[in-house]
């Protein structure tokens, strides 16, 4: 299974800046106002003359956002880009004196010291050096890999009691709207080591996104089988709707990546669940890429490779040039994110409602099974043994609060970079402020934006963190506003948008979460991302032509490398939860 680095993609920018006006990797200013009219933004923000919950052990003490009246200071390390601040820009001076340095100390009394960081890709590297030398910052977010290394190596505070006294109903809310799946990351031995780091199952799912004008013209209705839907791809392309060069569906090569053109959706129209653990009917935990279905999945996009429904050298398509394809014309159908109206209107040449998105289709029209994985995308290291470990949960408190409160303040601005282009701050999120914020917090806008549209009663998103993006959407309903952020936002939010679609799915409990909520063990982190690589590769030179039967033999090899043991050491925790 591929756990997610730290290095930012684009569905991860997006997935943090999920306010109106986005691009396809920025996010637009939707307003500005002074950092000074935040401070009290949130509920229960008053200044506490001193923090005092450990000493006095009353339940009143336990303030979730009380200021140390003697200022604290945390050290910190953290991934970094190459950064030029604007400090003409309020409140971004710097890594070290930012909107976000200065709420902490403003607000909760706590300064953060930045002991070292390093880049993106150097990030893991460095932790291992650090850890060797005794190098360890007092709080860091760090990938599943360097969680598991602290863990072992007994550096990790156990925050149980902190979180229970000092975790804020905002944030708690954020934690356990999987039910208790990240949080069981985190859990040893009914202890919370560490603190819980929201996973993005709504965000990490994939849909189907077909050019609704096409379908018009050819008078086909919208798939719901993978026949239809075949016959839908086989038609545009006869009818040369893209021209000369048309293709039938847009593809990758990266059958692991949830991006665009992936063919995640194939494999889960054959109700396979790609790159999450499954439960199988005897009640244990069998890996969704190596099951029987898979062959007939295989068998399928071979099939369709040779027809020439996919590109002949998808295996080689990067996401610029799918995305060319889908925004020239060129091709009508593709799978992917849900940011992915961002990358399909040639505002020039394509009308609003050109494009739909709709769920997966299934083989025979059943019900469609989407695939979730609540896993944390990094964990919250807190050092054991540091003097207030209560002040990181407060911090964490604190960024849940401002982010649904004043969003355009504390997620909104841009920075430059070397090469002098602008990217959205939230880019920048892991070293400014280092916690994501609630999974659901996409879906919940979208219902709440929905409604006004669709009543009327506007009176549940003005003056509410939903307004601007409402405002967007009833630009694009009311006047046909063409504006590519709009339109995007329209996409994501608005009726039969992305969100909408996800609700139904979660309300109709067809969303299947990966069994697996506990972290790996070393043997599988080290070899679990390689072995999947090697499995994708062969797959692929299948899809291309090779026999089919070589899947058994890449399964056998699977299992060989590596895959019985990492089977048994799962099934060995699964059994355990029972």
């Amino acid at each position: 299974m591929k756990r997610k680095g730290l290095a930012l993609s684009l569905a991860a920018v997006m997935l943090l800046g999920s306010l109106a006006g986005c691009g396809q990797s920025a996010q637009t200013d939707t307003g500005t106002q002074a950092a000074a009219e935040t401070q009290n933004a949130s509920a229960g923000t008053e200044e506490a003359s001193g923090e005092t919950a450990a000493a006095e052990g009353t339940e009143e003490a336990y303030d979730p956002f009380g200021k140390y009246e003697d200022e604290i200071t945390l050290s910190v390390a953290c991934s970094s880009t190459n950064l030029v601040f604007d400090s003409s820009q309020d409140g971004y001076a710097s890594l070290d004196d930012n909107v976000w340095t200065r709420a902490y100390k403003d607000q909760l009394g706590i300064n953060l010291d930045y002991i070292w960081t390093a880049p993106d890709d150097d990030y893991t590297t460095k932790w291992n050096v650090s850890i060797t030398a005794g190098d360890i910052p007092d709080v860091a977010i760090v990938p599943e890999s360097i969680y598991t290394q602290l863990l072992e190596g007994g550096y990790v505070e156990d925050m149980t009691e902190y979180y229970e006294n000092y975790a804020s109903d905002t944030y708690k809310a954020a934690v356990e709207a999987d039910g208790g799946i990240c949080m069981s990351y985190v859990t040893k031995d009914g202890r919370i080591m560490g603190l819980p780091h929201p996973g993005a199952t709504p965000d990490n799912l994939e849909f189907l996104y077909i050019r609704k004008d096409w379908l018009d013209e050819l008078g086909l209705p919208v798939p719901k089988t993978l026949d239809e839907l075949l016959d839908t791809a086989r038609a545009f392309q006869e009818a040369g709707l893209g021209g000369e060069n048309t293709i039938g569906m847009a593809a990758s090569g990266d059958l692991e990546d949830i991006s665009i053109g992936d063919l995640g959706g194939i494999f889960e129209a054959y109700g396979v669940h790609r790159n999450i653990w499954v439960e199988d009917e005897d009640g244990n935990l069998v890996f969704g890429d190596v099951q029987p279905e898979v062959k007939e999945v295989l068998q399928t996009l071979q099939d369709m490779y040779k027809e020439g429904l996919i590109s002949p050298d998808f295996a080689a398509a990067d996401f610029d040039s799918i995305a060319a394809q889908l925004s020239s014309g060129q091709c009508g159908i593709t799978y992917g994110a849900y940011w992915v109206f961002s990358n399909l209107y040639n505002t020039e040449t394509m009308e609003l409602g050109d494009w739909i998105v709709t769920e997966g289709v299934t083989v025979d029209g059943s019900p469609y099974e989407a695939s979730g994985d609540a896993a944390p995308e990094h964990f919250v290291f807190v050092k054991k043994g540091i003097e207030h470990p209560e002040a990181v949960v407060k911090m964490l408190n604190l960024q849940f609060e401002l982010l649904a409160e004043s969003p355009e303040v504390y997620d909104g601005h841009e920075y430059e970079t070397e090469d002098g282009s602008l990217e959205s701050i939230t880019a920048l999120y892991y070293c400014l402020a280092p916690f994501l914020r609630a999974p659901w917090k996409n879906a919940e806008q979208s219902r709440a934006v929905i409604n006004a549209l669709e009543t009327g009663d506007e009176s549940g998103v003005l003056g509410t963190k939903n307004e601007q993006i409402y405002l967007d959407c009833k630009e694009v309903v009311v006047n046909g506003s063409k504006d590519p952020n709009l339109v995007f936002s329209y996409g994501i939010f608005g009726p039969g948008g992305v969100y909408d679609i996800v609700d139904q799915l979660r309300e109709e409990d067809r969303i299947y979460v990966n069994k697996f909520t506990s972290s790996y063990s070393d043997f599988a982190l080290q070899n679990m991302t390689n072995m999947r690589e090697i499995l994708d590769a062969e797959y692929v030179k299948i899809i291309m032509g090779a026999d089919i039967d070589n899947f058994d033999k890449a399964v056998e090899t699977w299992y060989s490398t590596g895959g019985d043991r990492i089977t048994e050491e799962v099934n060995e925790w699964y059994q355990s939860t029972k």
